[in-house]
């Protein structure tokens, strides 16, 4: 994470998902016994046999709070996160809402 380079975030998060995200992270680090911070990643890869780019959409994960770098932290509608992508895939969530449905799934809305 070093050398990772900050990507300022371009979308907003509903309140169900902040809630779904402040309760995941809580989870988390009561698990870990540490704090965690949540990380929003775009899930896509290129399958081969397929020959085409399969595309989950939003995923999330969680860091250990203590080993990121602060420069790479950001507020988005009060949840500290980290902006996990590219500079090309931000351009999935550029305006976008990221929503929660109950009990499912995080996903993109307009």
């Amino acid at each position: 994470m070093e050398h990772a380079r900050l990507v300022p975030v371009n979308f907003r998060i509903s309140q169900k998902a902040q809630i779904m995200l402040g309760e995941l992270t809580e989870t988390a680090s009561k698990s870990s016994s540490r704090a965690m911070v949540p990380a929003l990643f775009w899930d896509e890869e290129y399958d081969d046999i397929k020959k085409e780019t399969v595309v989950r959409g939003v995923a999330w994960g969680w860091y250990y709070r203590d080993e990121v770098p602060a420069r790479l932290l950001q507020d988005v509608d009060g949840i500290t996160l980290i902006f996990a992508v590219s500079a090309k895939q931000s351009a999935h969530f550029q305006g976008k809402e990221i929503d929660y449905h109950d009990g499912r799934r995080f996903f993109l809305a307009d």
